[in-house]
């Protein structure tokens, strides 16, 4: 079951580097949105995405929600489909 749920925002460049990224919803706990933020840093640099995406901006802006489970676990569930 989920316990808390962390929606963390982030700007990509063209190369995958997030060069941004902050808190859109919080877990309502600091911890819980620290290591949210924490596992995004971990990830880097994320894969080249693709050149489409850059059309009107050199940057991209992203979110990503991070589930936290009661028994201290956590998964990312995309936002989008």
């Amino acid at each position: 079951p989920m316990k808390a749920l962390s929606v963390v925002g982030y700007t990509i460049d063209t190369s995958g580097n997030v060069v941004e990224s902050w808190i859109v919803r919080s877990a309502g706990q600091k911890a819980l949105d620290d290591r949210a933020l924490s596992m995004l840093r971990h990830a880097m640099p994320l894969p080249t995405p693709p050149g489409s995406l850059f059309q009107r901006d050199p940057k991209v802006h992203l979110s990503e929600a991070f589930v936290f489970t009661t028994d201290g676990g956590m998964r990312l569930q995309s936002l989008i489909k």
